[in-house]
């Protein structure tokens, strides 16, 4: 388990109902705005600092963070590139 788990399970947790999450319109500026407001300064800079730990490893399991989530690791991964992105 990484330390940053806790910062990208705030991120999962808001992964939509959509079966295709991987897909770069579900990632607004809108989006980015809500994450900043809803989780403070403080908070938002941990979620920005875990994204880009989570960029430089593709590999870990991004799944087992929050493992009901019906989508496969790789595109959990893209659904985060998809906020470093916007970011």
């Amino acid at each position: 388990m990484s330390e940053y788990d806790q910062y990208l399970r705030l991120l999962l947790s808001r992964i939509p109902s959509s079966p295709n999450i991987t897909d770069e319109k579900y990632i607004t500026d809108e989006f980015v705005r809500q994450l900043s407001r809803s989780y403070g300064l403080e908070v938002f800079s941990k979620i920005k600092e875990s994204l880009r730990w989570s960029m430089k490893n593709p590999d870990y399991n991004f799944k087992g963070i929050m493992e009901e989530i019906p989508h496969s690791n790789r595109e959990i991964y893209q659904f985060l590139k998809n906020i470093v992105n916007k970011l």
